[in-house]
Formats: structure tokens, sequence, C-alpha cells
């Protein structure tokens, strides 16, 4: 018996929320609770595996599931999780706790004292930064998008694409954490919005034409980026893709400050085939170690 698809999208959020609210083995001195003593104390020994920490917590929760043991599991780790990340200095969070009430409800599980309002009012609010790990869209948000997406498609007029892909990137953006800015203008220029990924601020161009964006289209907006500021970085988004001529110009002898999304690429966050925010930074990373502008066709 195995959990369905959507349970184990599911359950790795919830394990990415859970990540640091407890130790995975117990440390070198001194005695703490750790998420192998909260399995073995709910009878889920056997789904402690031990080694890399997150796929460890993520068997454990499919085990718990799967045992219906999920409930007492949670309460257990909550339990541990405060006295832990107190003795830290770093209690939990109400915005974490509301982060695993919702991640809970998504596995339609519901646990009353987690959500008592006297008990999240108890939990300090976040301070400058958020202990919650990166998290993604939930299944039903994703569907949403995609049937917006295929909707799009079935769009005949480009223009009227154009503006509704505006829209469309900044909600997914949003979803995904990333603080999007709508479209703004600038000393007279247009530009279509912004975010912000790894505390790098990304200007954003989003076009949706019949042809394939060209090497001016790429440089023009390449000299709108560097016309920001030495560390601002853009985000060329061209369904149609790119022609091969601007992306070989682009990298040709000089550095770039933009890297590029095509609609293939688009398809496959949509689709949920791969993170937003995992493949910007494999496309970054590939900018930055082997100077690739890379697109899926």
């Amino acid at each position: 018996m195995h959990t369905t698809l959507p349970q184990t999208q599911r359950l790795g959020n919830l394990a990415n929320i859970l990540y640091d609210w407890l130790p995975g083995s117990a440390p070198p001195f001194g005695r703490t609770h750790t998420f192998s003593d909260s399995a073995r104390e709910n009878g889920l020994e056997r789904y402690w595996p031990g080694g890399s920490k997150l796929p460890a917590i993520q068997y454990l929760l499919e085990g718990a599931l799967l045992e219906r043991r999920l409930v007492p599991l949670i309460i257990t780790v909550t339990r541990e999780g405060i006295r832990y990340r107190n003795k830290k200095g770093q209690p939990i969070t109400r915005e974490e706790m509301e982060a695993l009430n919702k991640a809970l409800q998504e596995l339609n599980y519901k646990i009353p004292e987690l959500q008592e309002p006297s008990f999240l009012n108890s939990l300090p609010a976040a301070k400058g930064f958020s202990h919650i790990r990166e998290l993604t869209p939930s299944t039903l948000e994703m569907a949403s998008f995609l049937s917006r997406y295929a909707q799009m498609l079935q769009n005949p007029d480009y223009q009227s694409r154009g503006y509704e892909l505006q829209g469309f990137l900044h909600d997914l953006f949003e979803s995904f954490g990333l603080k999007p800015h709508g479209p703004f203008r600038v000393i007279g220029e247009e530009i279509d919005g912004s975010f912000v990924l790894d505390a790098e601020i990304y200007l954003l161009e989003a076009r949706w034409r019949k042809d394939q964006a060209r090497k001016g289209d790429l440089s023009s907006f390449s000299d709108k980026v560097q016309r920001k500021s030495e560390w601002t970085r853009g985000l060329f988004v061209s369904i149609s893709g790119f022609t091969k001529d601007s992306l070989d110009a682009m990298t040709r002898g000089k550095s770039s400050n933009i890297v590029i999304m095509s609609g293939a690429d688009l398809k496959s966050v949509v689709n949920s085939e791969i993170n937003l925010n995992d493949m910007l930074r494999t496309k970054v990373r590939k900018l930055a170690e082997k100077g690739e502008l890379v697109a899926d066709a």
C-alpha cells in the first residue's frame, strides 16, 4: 500500500515545514528529542530510515499516514518542537503554525488544538525572516494555474495573451514566494514586472507573440536591466521561444545579466514537473558557470 501522488506531494510540503522543528538524530553532547524519538513514541520506528533528513521526514510522514497515526505524530513533533526551538532561542512562529495547519488541511486533516486562537496568539510573529522553509503551491493551486494556462492558449489574440501572461506570471510568482510587483514605468520605460529570488531582484519581460524573440529583443531588455543598477538581473519570458542566433549573440564575447524562459519551460512548471524556483536557480547557475542561456524548445 502506498500514498497517492497528490498525498506524496502534500506530505513533501509538510516535511519542509517541519524540517527545522527537531533534529533528525541526537547531538553528540546532551540529550534532546529527535524525529527518531517521535517515530518511536508513536510506534512508527520502522518508518524512520535515518540518513538524509528531509527524505527521512517525508518517509516517516508517509508511514504515519498509511498507519493512521499522522495526527498523534504531528502532536508529538509540535510539542517537542516547541521545547526544542525555545531552547535554541528560535521559537516556532505563528506563521509556521498556520502553514502547518494549512498543509494538514490539504491532506484533509484538522487538529483543533493547533488551531485554537489562544494557542496561536501565544506564538511569536516572525521577525525579519521566517523559519519556514521554501514552500510550493498546493496541488489545487497548480491545477488552477494549469487551467488558466490552457485557457490562454485558446485565445486567438496574441496581444491579449500578452496582457494575460503578465497577470498569470504575477500570480504564479507570488504563489512561489517570489514577492512580485506588477507592471510599472521608469523614466519612459515600461517594465512588465519584477520579483525577488534568493535576495536578488529581477526585472521581468513577458512576451507572447507569434514569432520567436530575436537578438534585438534580448539586447534591448538586457540594456534596460543594466541601466537600473549593477546588481539588477532580468528574466525574459518568451512563450514562442528564442531564435538560436539571438542566444548565441547574447553570450558571445560578453557577460549576460538576464536569464530566459520559454513556453515549454513554463508548461513544465504548471504541469508540476519542476519547481519554479529550482528551474530559475538552474538557469542562473548555468549562466554563471558556463555563460549559457538555456530554455526548453
